[in-house]
């Protein structure tokens, strides 16, 4: 994102933790009903839901300009921390910028091809060029492509058709062009199909790039007044739906804040009961009441104050976003993402097809996951957020003089979220207070969502939604084996990946296998070793190699520390390990060996969590399992979470505790398939089920299979 501060610098830890729970509960909420994940996402002007207004039903500038916006990321110098925006720049705009500093570019081996075959056909191409002359049309000198490209291009641009279909009473003037043009296709095959080829994809960007910067109804652009139109995009909700999708009260998310220990300059904040932050109190809640007085929360606190704000994000509503794309004969619509993908693989390369020219843009800045070329392509809304604040430990009868019911009130958060704002201004529903308790509870509200308002008035929130990098490479992990770059696609499912090696001399390749699962992030690998008849191995295809077990053994080590790394967690399928029968009964070493997987490798920081329950397993009780784990890793010194959350004081007493990724304890069901592993944590830790853990000082767990099996 461009340069520019946003917020103060000390709040933007306190942002980046709002905005992952924030994250978390929509997740959960909406599920399978998302096209993709779910990021938060910070965009004060909200969303303008009166997509259509008037008698006359022209959309809503104003919706369409968010719909249109570029996803950018605020990344804070100090503090690191990257924050999700939506900006001011269009993406269509951006777009057109994109195809501007585009061509359709040869490769130097089909270059060599033209060349070869124009050479041997000089006496067509000369009749060709001087049929088109002798039409009435110029020739440039040397036009991108070559002559032939331009005149089949300019025949098509005037007929709106290529020359083998063009009506020849219509345009008796192209007639000696044709059939020049004819004669030239039976002497050079392959060099008029590149020629056609560079015609329609210098065509296809010129009508691009025109209907971006002139939308009109014949190009499918949407009409906004009387004489503008605005750049189409398909299948946009009716207005009455969306607002009813907004008032559902079923579909809402909230998040607690608690503020204490009130200083002249900063306070404890906590969300959702999570991590703590030490924040300047001016940052936390700024309020202004009637567009004239202007409070902090220092106004009514002291240092024993305490403040709980319950914000809830009612009516969460889902709004796609789909660029119009450009039809096949680029009659209607702007975006074709083909063009986009094209430009991204073959930018800088030797190949034929669409590429960037000049230094406007760096495709490796431009395309993939964060980078400038992003947008939303599902919007998550919401009614704007209603508020509880509840102060104890204060003056209540200064704070209700403050605050009087129906006050129009204005809320500024973290220094960044405004609520309120402009002539979408909140008001006072109620006050609760009690002197002698020395609490006060404050209510406020937006305005209700309804088409009656004023079309200004008419603004919902943006939660956030589910970004889309056009160009960006495949959904995948690259590996720098010995040999060679090897790239394993994350698709889900079961996967098998070519690997060349060279051995003594032995030129071949074998089939590693692995799986993926989408929806838990994880990567599941075979060792080299597995007795297992009914797990797959790595299969020799081609060539001998001498030390295969070895080769698979390493490959498996690299994919684990790139995955870790694009913050995916690995499991490593693995005979059970072969255990003392003096440290261990062997009615104990049969249960672990019907319930082991393997090992897991989080990635660093990762969310953890308690399973609730398995304090009852019956299978083995809690120091076998410290013990096993200490059999691969060797001893446990530390808490894997230790120092998280900063409330938690570790305790000495390490366990082997049963575990899942995410931030939610759960109950798992006997002989589920979901993650649990075992990872040393501290005794009180494992007695936390309402706190979630991170993997700090240790990334690698033993992976259960069949958890709780009978």
């Amino acid at each position: 994102m461009k340069n520019k501060k946003l917020a103060d610098p000390a709040i933007l830890p306190t942002m980046g933790e709002l905005n992952t729970i924030i994250t978390d509960n929509v997740s959960k909420l909406l599920g399978p009903k998302l096209d993709g994940r779910f990021i938060a996402v910070n965009y004060p002007a909200g969303f303008n839901y009166g997509i259509q207004h008037g008698v006359n039903a022209y959309y809503n500038a104003a919706t369409l300009a968010t719909l249109d916006s570029v996803l950018g990321v605020y990344v804070d110098a100090d503090t690191g921390t990257r924050l999700p925006v939506l900006e001011d720049e269009r993406f269509s705009t951006l777009y057109d910028s994109i195809i501007k500093s585009s061509i359709y570019k040869f490769s130097n081996a089909d270059q060599d091809l033209m060349n070869k075959e124009d050479e041997a056909a000089q006496a067509q191409v000369s009749n060709i060029c001087g049929a088109f002359k002798d039409a009435g049309y110029d020739i440039p000198d040397n036009p991108d492509g070559g002559k032939i490209a331009y005149i089949i291009a300019k025949i098509k641009e005037v007929t709106g058709t290529d020359y083998l279909h063009i009506d020849p009473i219509l345009y008796p003037e192209f007639a000696s062009t044709c059939a020049a043009l004819g004669k030239y296709a039976e002497a050079a095959v392959q060099s008029l199909k590149l020629h056609t080829a560079f015609a329609d994809a210098t065509l296809r960007l010129k009508t691009a790039s025109a209907a971006v910067k002139t939308p009109a109804k014949a190009n499918g652009g949407l009409q906004t007044d009387t004489d503008a139109y605005y750049v189409g995009y398909s299948n946009l909700p009716a207005t009455s739906d969306v607002i009813d999708s907004l008032n559902n009260d079923k579909s809402e998310i909230s998040i607690s804040i608690n503020i204490e220990n009130f200083s002249e300059q900063s306070s404890k904040l906590t969300i959702d009961n999570g991590v703590s932050f030490t924040v300047p109190v001016a940052l936390i809640f700024e309020i202004s009441v009637d567009h004239e007085s202007h409070y902090d929360l220092s106004k009514f606190t002291e240092h024993d104050s305490s403040v709980s704000i319950d914000i809830k994000y009612p009516g969460i509503t889902i709004v796609a976003s789909n660029p119009l794309a450009l039809s096949d004969d680029a009659a209607k619509g702007w975006y074709d993402l083909n063009i986009i993908q094209e430009i991204a693989q073959k930018s800088g390369n030797d190949a034929t097809g669409y590429q960037l020219f000049g230094a406007e843009f760096d495709p490796q800045q431009l395309f993939g996951a964060g980078k400038q070329f992003a947008k939303l392509k599902t919007f998550v809304i919401s009614r704007q957020p209603e508020i509880q604040m509840t102060l104890k430990e204060v003056d209540a009868a200064t704070v209700e003089s403050h605050f009087k019911t129906k006050n129009s009130v204005s809320v500024k958060l973290f220094d960044w979220i405004t609520l309120g704002h402009h002539d979408n201004t909140y008001s006072v529903t109620n006050i609760q207070s009690d002197e002698s308790e020395k609490t006060v509870t404050i209510n406020l509200a937006p305005p209700a969502v309804s088409s009656s308002a004023p079309l200004g008035e008419q603004v919902a929130f943006v939660v956030g939604g589910v970004a889309d990098y056009p160009g960006a490479a495949e959904n995948s992990i690259k590996i720098s084996a010995p040999e060679a770059d090897i790239v394993l696609p994350l698709k889900h499912g079961s996967n098998t990946v070519s690997v060349p090696f060279l051995s003594d001399n032995s030129v071949g390749e074998f089939l590693l296998p692995y799986e993926y699962d989408e929806n838990q992030k994880t990567i599941k690998l075979f060792a080299e070793d597995l007795e297992s008849k009914d797990e797959p191995k790595a299969v020799l295809r081609s060539g001998k190699h001498k030390n295969l077990n070895a080769a698979v053994h390493r490959l498996n080590e690299l994919i684990t520390e790139k995955a870790c790394a694009a913050g995916l967690t690995t499991l490593l399928r693995t005979n059970p390990p072969k255990l003392s029968a003096k440290d261990y009964t062997a009615e104990q070493i049969e249960i672990i060996t019907s319930v082991w997987g393997g090992l897991m490798t989080l990635n660093p920081g990762a969310d953890f969590a308690n399973v609730i329950g398995s304090s009852l397993d019956p299978l083995i009780d809690n120091l076998p399992w410290i013990r096993l784990w200490e059999e691969i890793y060797g001893e446990a010194k530390d808490c894997t979470s230790h120092g998280y959350p900063q409330r938690v004081a570790c305790s000495d007493t390490l366990i082997g505790g049963h575990l899942i990724p995410g931030r939610e304890a759960k109950k798992i069901d006997w002989g589920s398939d979901q993650q649990v592993f075992i990872m040393p944590i501290c005794a009180s830790h494992n007695q936390r089920n309402a706190t979630y853990m991170k993997a700090l000082t240790n990334q690698c767990g033993i992976w259960l299979n069949n958890y709780h099996k009978k």
